[in-house]
C-alpha cells in the first residue's frame, strides 16, 4: 500500500473540525458568554486535545510497527540489548545513567529489558542505592557480575564512598559469580585494597564466585583473603610483590601478569592450586638472586597448557625445572633476547629433542625472533619465541625430526642453509613458505653436495609460484636420478601472514 486510503478522509475531517470550532467559538465570543459557559468550552477543548494526543501516539506506534526494528523477534532484541551495556571497567559516578538508553527505546523494548533478568545482573560499584535496588530486583535470583572501580577523582566524601562499596559488596557476596576489581590506591583516596576488603569482607565466603579478576596498582604491602571455594578462573595483575591469600582449591585457570613477583614467588603461588589446567604467567619481575631461599618442586598433575612469557632465560630454565607437569602438557615460552646469564639457549631447548617429531619455524626478518613450534609424538606442542637461535643451530639440536615446516621471507646464507639441511637426515616432510627467489636458493642448496641431503624426503611443500615450473621439474628429476625420489609436491602458505611479515 503506497498511500493510506484514510489519509484523504482524515485531512477533510480535520479541515471541517477546524472550521466548525472556529465558527462556534466566534459565535460564543460574540454573545458575551458567562464564565460558566466559557469554562465548559475550555473543558471540551482540553478533552479534544487529549483525544488527539492519544491519536498521535497511536499513529506513531503504527508508524514504528512498520519499521524494520519493530519486526525483530524478542530473542533478537534481547541479544542486542546485551551489547548495549556501558563499559563497566570505567568509572561510574553515582549519577551516571548506567541503564543503557536502548532499554527505553520504545515500550516493547523496555518491556523486553525489564523481563530479562540477565540484563540486570551486571552491577558496577559504586552505584546509587536506588539503582542498586532496581538492578537487584530485576535480576531476580540470577548470579551477579560485579565490577568495582573507585572514583578516579578524589573529592569530599570519597572515604564514605569506599565504605559504601565495601558494605554493598558484603550484601552482594552470596549472589556474586563474577567479580572484577580495578583498584588504584591513588584513585581510592589512598585506601589500599587489602585493608578495605579485610575491613568489610574479612573471611566471608564467596560461595558462588567462579571468576575473579583483580587489577591492583599499589606500592602498599598489604595482603588480604578471598575465600572462594568454587572459584575456577583467576586473573591477577598487581604492581607490588604481594599475592593475596586466595582460597580456591579447585582453580583450573590462573593468569598472572605485570606483577613484581619473582619466579620463585610465583612457584610458591602455584603450590596453592594443584588442580590447575591452564597457567599463564607474563611480565614478571626479572633477575632472581640465586642467594635466596631454595626453590622447591611444584606438581601440577592436571595441567594442559603452560605459558611463560617475557622471562629471562636463566629464570625460564629454572622455573621449567621446578614445575612437574604431564608429558602431554602444551608449553608456550617467550624468552627475552640476550638474557642467557650462564644458561646456553641450545641446551635449554634440547631437553625436548628426544620427544619431538615435528617442528614449525616462523621468522619474519634477519635479526628478529624465531617462533618455533615443536610437536611431540604424544601430541604435546611446545612454542618457543627467542632471538637466540639460528636455523643451523636448531637443526643441529633436533636432527631426528620427521616433519619440518619453515615460514620465512629470507633463508640463511647458502653455507648455513646447506649445514642445516645436512643435519636433517630423517625428515620425510619438508615445507618452506618463502618467496620464489628464496625457494630457488633452497633447491640449489639441496643439489649442492655430493651426498644427497634429506635422503628420506618424500613430501615437499613449495610456494604456489614454483609449482610446475621448469626449475621445479629439473629439481625433481635430479632427486629421481639420485635415488631419492620425491613422491608428492604440494603448495603451502604462511599460517599467519600478519604476524610474520608476509
Amino acid at each position: 500500500m503506497s498511500e493510506l486510503r484514510s489519509a484523504t478522509g482524515l485531512s477533510r475531517f480535520c479541515s471541517e473540525l477546524k472550521e466548525t470550532l472556529k465558527t462556534e467559538i466566534e459565535h460564543l465570543l460574540a454573545t458575551s458568554p458567562t464564565g460558566h459557559e466559557s469554562r465548559n468550552v475550555q473543558h471540551g477543548l482540553v478533552e479534544m486535545e487529549e483525544m488527539l494526543s492519544q491519536t498521535c501516539i497511536y499513529l506513531r506506534q503504527q508508524y514504528n510497527a512498520c519499521s524494520f526494528v519493530a519486526r525483530l523477534s524478542d530473542e533478537l532484541v534481547t541479544e542486542i540489548l546485551q551489547y548495549c551495556h556501558y563499559d563497566t571497567t570505567t568509572f561510574f559516578p553515582w549519577t551516571s545513567p548506567v541503564i543503557p538508553p536502548a532499554f527505553n527505546l520504545c515500550a516493547r523494548w523496555r518491556h523486553i529489558a525489564i523481563c530479562s533478568p540477565h540484563l540486570w545482573a551486571k552491577i558496577p560499584l559504586p552505584m546509587n542505592a536506588n539503582l542498586l535496588q532496581l538492578f537487584s530486583d530485576r535480576a531476580l535470583s540470577r548470579p551477579l557480575d560485579v565490577v568495582i572501580r573507585p572514583n578516579d577523582n578524589p573529592r569530599k566524601g570519597a572515604h564514605r564512598e569506599i565504605a559504601h562499596i565495601g558494605s554493598t559488596l558484603l550484601a552482594l557476596v552470596p549472589r556474586i559469580s563474577q567479580l572484577r576489581i580495578r583498584w588504584d590506591d591513588d584513585d581510592a583516596v589512598g585506601v589500599p585494597l587489602g585493608p578495605s576488603l579485610d575491613q568489610h569482607i574479612g573471611h566471608r565466603e564467596f560461595t558462588f564466585l567462579q571468576e575473579l579478576r583483580i587489577s591492583h596498582d599499589s606500592s602498599a604491602q598489604f595482603t588480604y583473603t578471598i575465600n572462594a571455594p568454587n572459584l575456577r578462573i583467576l586473573h591477577f595483575r598487581s604492581a607490588n610483590n604481594v599475592f593475596p591469600n586466595i582460597i580456591a582449591p579447585d582453580l583450573v585457570k590462573l593468569v598472572l601478569e605485570e606483577t613484581s613477583l619473582y619466579y620463585p614467588e610465583i612457584l610458591a603461588v602455584l603450590k596453592h592450586f594443584p588442580s590447575l589446567e591452564q597457567c599463564i604467567v607474563r611480565d614478571v619481575n626479572l633477575g632472581w638472586d640465586d642467594g635466596g631461599p631454595p626453590v622447591s618442586l611444584v606438581s601440577l598433575p592436571k595441567l594442559r597448557d603452560l605459558t611463560l612469557q617475557k622471562f629471562l632465560l636463566h629464570d625460564m630454565a629454572d622455573a621449567i625445572d621446578h614445575i612437574v607437569i604431564p608429558s602431554t602438557t602444551n608449553i608456550t615460552l617467550s624468552v627475552i633476547s640476550g638474557s642467557g646469564d650462564g644458561v646456553i639457549f641450545e641446551e635449554f631447548i634440547s631437553r625436548w629433542n628426544v620427544s619431538s617429531d615435528e617442528i614449525q619455524v616462523y621468522w619474519n626478518r634477519i635479526g628478529a625472533d624465531f617462533v618455533c613450534t615443536w610437536t611431540s609424538k604424544s601430541g604435546r606442542k611446545i612454542d618457543v619465541t627467542s632471538g637466540q637461535l639460528s636455523l643451523s643451530t636448531l637443526a643441529a639440536h633436533f636432527p631426528d625430526l620427521a616433519v619440518v615446516n619453515l615460514h620465512t621471507p629470507i633463508l640463511p646464507v647458502q653455507s648455513l642453509l646447506v649445514e642445516a639441511l645436512g643435519h636433517w637426515k630423517h625428515i620425510t616432510h619438508l615445507s618452506v613458505s618463502t618467496t620464489d627467489t628464496e625457494f630457488e636458493r633452497l633447491l640449489v642448496a639441496l643439489e649442492t653436495t655430493s651426498e644427497v641431503l634429506c635422503p628420506h624426503l618424500r613430501v615437499f611443500g613449495c610456494p604456489e609460484g614454483m609449482l610446475g615450473t621448469s626449475r621445479m621439474m629439473q629439481f625433481l628429476d635430479f632427486r629421481k636420478n639420485q635415488g631419492a625420489r620425491i613422491e608428492e609436491v604440494k603448495v603451502i602458505t604462511a599460517n599467519d601472514p600478519s604476524t610474520f611479515g608476509y
